[in-house]
């Protein structure tokens, strides 16, 4: 997990694209097909989108991010988080702002969790239902952005160390799973 010390008793990872045969989206509907069989404390699973390397430095949105789906270690909802510079900033750090959060399904059948984006609107759904929209003020600062999709399993994230409820114990089942069965990508949503 990229921390210093002794291994961890769990491990995850990471899938990302690759810039040269992937070099990022502007627009369109993503969805991720995914199922979840098993939870307990302690799992991060995260369907995400972060800033295409090297495409957003000019505009200073370098570190652009959509959390499509965080699974803050626990399985009762997941939370989708848009992470952008807030208009008035005078530094443009980004901050992470909550779009919402949704029951957690993790049933170990397969449910879609898409993105659709415009430049007028992100817009995130659950198996095809809308589900909530991103703020105006994350929609105009997401414009032109070009962005790469990323999946991930972290089991006991760093920050989550400051929260004892978060962290796995003995209930935790070894392994936790992400079953992965389709990543698209559409120009426009297919539905």
């Amino acid at each position: 997990q990229g921390g210093k010390g002794p291994a961890p008793s769990f491990v995850g990872g990471r899938l990302t694209t690759n810039p040269n045969s992937f070099p990022g989206f502007t627009y369109g509907y993503f969805e991720f097909s995914v199922a979840f069989p098993n939870a307990g404390p302690g799992m991060f699973p995260a369907l995400w989108f972060y800033a295409t390397p090297g495409a957003n430095t000019k505009s200073g949105k370098g570190r652009a991010e959509i959390d499509l789906l965080e699974f803050l270690g626990a399985s009762d909802r997941f939370e989708t988080t848009v992470v952008y510079a807030k208009p008035g900033d005078a530094h443009g750090e980004p901050a992470g702002v909550k779009v919402g959060h949704w029951p957690g399904f993790i049933d170990g059948k397969f449910h879609s969790y898409g993105m659709d984006w415009t430049a007028d609107h992100i817009d995130f759904y659950f198996d095809r239902r809308l589900m909530y929209s991103a703020p105006a003020s994350a929609v105009a600062w997401f414009r032109g952005v070009s962005l790469s999709p990323v999946m991930d399993y972290v089991i006991d994230a760093p920050w989550m160390t400051s929260n004892v409820n978060l962290q796995a114990n003995a209930s935790t089942p070894d392994p936790l799973k992400m079953v992965v069965k389709a990543v698209r990508l559409y120009d426009r949503k297919p539905f």
